[in-house]
């Protein structure tokens, strides 16, 4: 596999060579250029340089990395280019010797039972947007997540991700670019419905790549924390020693006006370092869409019953061929996957069984989904 500053280096001269300039690969880890005045003026380059990418330079080149602000001027260079992505696999799904094995083993509903009708060739398309995220406080951290969706079935499907970028890369003539549309291929969801969906998952999937960095922020305001209390309250304590000191030589009434007068102050100044303390920990995310894959390709399509009481509704899932894996379905209060189901009775709500869990107040078990703000018996 190349290294970073290799994959980066080739990704410049590609994009310096598709906008007029000439470019040539040297070693150790760099390239010459002669550049148009287009590129000189938005690349912020000479007529003639040399570029290095990685620990060993040429000599008399200009440094490279993700680290520098030629991030931002190839993204000034890019604009809109590469943003969206459309690609067609061709993958044939083999048939499936035990498809009611499949899904008993790819569905499980803790209070109900469900029941396979068919089982079909079919095609979808999937969607895997790709997001950036800046969190700032005492330190800064930055990283990429990507949520991905079958758009026919609704299920989420971000495990596949690693196996639909290996196929990509490895597809070579069976990835095409996808300009079209076909029998049975779902169209794109409308903006609101995606955004609804986005901002339903993606602060939870940042938080879990964040997990490491917010761990060491809460260790150290504890930290801190600690020893911003151990520091004042020795001061509280401090001064009682020396009220009690000097009881003897001052008015009662007067020694504890001065103690609680002393107190007060000592508890604003507290109270002052600990709001310091709290705007220096603070965390600032910023986020922003930076490409979207539509990826279209054929999978066996498994239609579901699924009962509960007297109640049954359809439901659709896919088998995926590259990961030869069925999917979960969406969880309709969280929009997430789960190892196991609950169905409400209300609506038949496929939910995690957090999301059917009980009532703090009352007790009463109810879905998140048909009352995402309230207990229906409680209120």
């Amino acid at each position: 596999m190349a290294e970073p500053s290799e994959i980066l280096r080739d990704f410049v001269a590609r994009l310096m060579a598709g906008e007029g300039a000439e470019v040539e690969i040297i070693e150790p880890g760099g390239l010459e250029f002669m550049a148009p005045p287009g590129v000189q003026q938005s690349l912020k380059v000479p007529e003639f340089g040399r570029l290095g990418f990685g620990a060993e330079i040429p000599s008399d080149s200009e440094r490279v990395s993700f680290e520098s602000d030629w991030i931002q001027r190839l993204g000034n260079v890019l604009g809109e280019r590469g943003r969206l992505l459309r690609r067609k696999l061709n993958v044939e799904p083999p048939p499936l010797a035990h498809p009611e094995r499949v899904l008993q083993h790819g569905l499980i509903l803790g209070n109900a039972v469900h029941q396979l009708l068919n089982v079909s060739p079919g095609w979808t398309r999937y969607l895997v947007c790709s997001f950036r995220y800046e969190a700032f406080s005492d330190e800064k951290r930055d990283g990429i997540v990507k949520i991905a969706i079958n758009l026919t079935t609704s299920s989420p499907v971000d495990e596949f991700i690693p196996a639909f970028e290996a196929a990509l890369a490895a597809g070579g003539g069976a990835a095409r670019e996808w300009r079209g549309s076909g029998t049975g291929i779902p169209e794109s969801w409308s903006r609101e419905r995606l955004n609804k969906l986005i901002r339903a998952v993606l602060p939870e999937r940042i938080r879990a790549s964040l997990a490491p960095f917010l761990g060491g922020l809460e260790r150290r305001l504890e930290r801190d924390s600690a020893r911003l209390f151990e520091y004042y309250d020795g001061l509280r304590k401090e001064s009682s020693r020396k009220t009690r000191r000097h009881e003897g030589e001052q008015d009662p009434e007067k020694s504890a006006a001065l103690e609680q007068t002393r107190v007060a102050a000592i508890n604003r100044e507290y109270q002052a370092k600990v709001g310091d303390l709290e705007q220096k920990y603070a965390l600032k995310i910023d986020v922003a869409p930076i490409q979207t894959l539509e990826l279209t390709m054929p999978v066996r399509r498994f239609e579901v019953i699924v009962k509960r009481r007297k109640k049954e509704r359809r439901l659709l899932l896919d088998w995926n061929p590259i990961v030869r894996k069925l999917e979960h379905p969406l969880c309709e209060h969280s929009y997430s996957s789960a190892s196991v189901y609950v169905v409400c009775d209300e609506a038949l709500h496929l939910v995690s069984p957090e999301a059917h869990a009980s009532c703090e107040s009352c007790g009463k078990e109810y879905c998140r989904a048909c009352h995402p703000s309230r207990c229906p018996k409680c209120r």
